[in-house]
């Protein structure tokens, strides 16, 4: 079962990367200057946060997580600047990833109403949690 969750894990951190590469092309980038927000910082996050850093180790990642010791983690472990709010990790990103907890996504979604740029790119990785 371990390994099943493994290969998921990896499936999703290609398509993040797939994803992060063609918006760098649609905005004649490169992929070293592309920033990603991950909103929650639990073990799914960092098991992407790893493979996207070792498809684009230029990658600028911005972490904000309610728990503080998670979010500081990233910023050990992967060089994530640590942000206080959504709302400031989000600022300028080129992708955004909603990796929190599914009780926690209404609070997430009225912090980040209207600071997200039209031009961004939101993934989310919550299961059967809708964003509307």
């Amino acid at each position: 079962a371990r390994s099943l969750l493994s290969v998921a894990y990896l499936s999703l951190a290609l398509a993040c990367v797939y994803m992060l590469r063609q918006l760098s092309r649609r905005l004649s980038m490169s992929s070293s200057q592309s920033r990603i927000a991950m909103i929650g910082c639990g073990k799914m996050a960092e098991a992407l946060a790893d493979g996207l850093q070792a498809e684009l180790p230029g990658l600028s990642l911005c972490a904000a997580d309610v728990n503080r010791h998670r979010a500081l983690l990233f910023q050990e472990r992967f060089g994530a600047s640590v942000h206080e709010s959504a709302r400031d990790a989000v600022r300028g990103a080129d992708l955004v990833l909603l990796a929190c907890k599914p009780q926690n996504i209404a609070a997430v979604g009225k912090e980040l109403c209207g600071h997200i740029d039209s031009e961004t790119v939101v993934l989310s990785i919550l299961a059967g949690t809708p964003l509307s």
